[in-house]
């Protein structure tokens, strides 16, 4: 049986399928960096990390700081519950929405991938 927070990343990761959402789950454990968000994505190119919460669930100083140094960089970030997730999926149309590019720009040949298959 999984927790209440676990359902709401159950249908975080099912809004990422849905809409094509690159992302990474980040475990909080003693190797993770604190205040890492509960997922790190890239949608189209943008920088968004997403952090799941219960609806009593509070964030931490950490994950305040993390938050704020996301934003100063340019990136989105969005904490998210189970009466919540309308905006996350809504936030990820919006960025489909208005970034058009398909691929990112290669620069040389380290950063295309080819040296390492």
């Amino acid at each position: 049986m999984s927790t209440p927070e676990g359902r709401v990343k159950d249908k975080v990761r099912a809004i990422f399928k849905a809409h094509n959402v690159h992302y990474t789950h980040i475990p909080a454990n003693q190797f993770s960096k604190g205040g890492a968000p509960d997922y790190v994505c890239c949608v189209k190119g943008v920088y968004l990390a997403v952090e799941v919460k219960t609806v009593k669930g509070k964030m931490s100083e950490l994950q305040k700081i993390e938050r704020d140094k996301t934003k100063e960089a340019g990136g989105f970030y969005i904490v998210v519950n189970e009466e919540c997730l309308k905006a996350l999926e809504e936030l990820i149309k919006g960025i489909h929405a208005h970034i058009q590019h398909k691929d990112f720009i290669h620069v040389g040949p380290f950063f295309s991938g080819e040296n390492y298959d």
